[in-house]
């Protein structure tokens, strides 16, 4: 790979990283907010959801940047 190459594939791996931590809070709010509606267990399911996506998120950004 030419230097050039490197550094788009880079770039677009940092771009990425914007996106991680909000889709990761997005998704566990809703998946605690559908245990909510099943279990009727409000406000619980999403507040742990929350934080559950919060841990993966970090995880996700600490991988990647790790990697690179």
């Amino acid at each position: 790979m030419t230097r050039d190459r490197k550094s788009y594939r880079r770039l677009a791996v940092y771009s990425s990283l914007i996106f991680i931590l909000p889709s990761t809070l997005v998704g566990g709010y809703y998946l605690g907010y559908f245990v909510d509606k099943r279990l009727n267990s409000e406000p619980w399911g999403a507040v742990i959801g929350v934080f559950l996506g919060m841990i993966a998120g970090f995880v996700q950004l600490f991988k990647l940047l790790s990697r690179y």
